[in-house]
């Protein structure tokens, strides 16, 4: 390998030989520390995650000890964090890679309007919501008013001109 290259590969790997792309910004344990947040305990964790409380103690002390691949998925989705991340964080990149793959890069959440947003559009009636997505659609391509009929709900009949 031309000495340049070889460099510049080091120069871009951490010392876990992982890209710097793809080690994780939090560890295992903090993840595992905010499960223990949410639940209120160390042992009510390992109650919802189907564990002893030693095999959470263990996570804790040990560098690099983890869960297996189902524990992690439970303890991203409890702690509301990207199963991805938590995934790496526990030392598990190629599965992580290998969702990111399936399902593409994950998303943060959405800010607090857009959530909003969305809660109330799912609480619309269905024609309710097709008029919304139609008024929405316009709203974005003005255009497509000027080319096809005008938006209707069902229900209402259309005028006669």
């Amino acid at each position: 390998m031309h000495w340049l290259r070889l460099v510049s590969r080091i120069a871009l790997t951490s010392s876990t030989g992982q890209p710097y792309a793809s080690v994780p910004s939090v560890t295992f344990a903090e993840y595992v520390r905010r499960g223990i947040e949410v639940t209120g305990s160390q042992t009510a964790l390992g109650e919802r995650l189907g564990l002893h409380s030693s095999r959470i103690s263990r996570v804790l002390i040990a560098e690099g000890d983890s869960f297996d691949l189902p524990n992690c998925l439970l303890l991203a989705e409890l702690i509301g964090e990207s199963p991805v991340d938590v995934l790496r964080a526990a030392g598990k990149a190629q599965e992580a890679e290998l969702m990111v793959r399936l399902f593409g890069q994950p998303r943060g959440p959405l800010p607090p309007d857009e959530a909003e947003a969305l809660r109330l559009y799912r609480a619309l009636e269905p024609r309710l919501r097709d008029a919304m997505l139609r008024l929405l659609q316009l709203q974005a391509d003005p255009a497509a008013l000027r080319h096809g009929d005008p938006p209707q709900v069902s229900g209402r009949r259309k005028a006669v001109r």
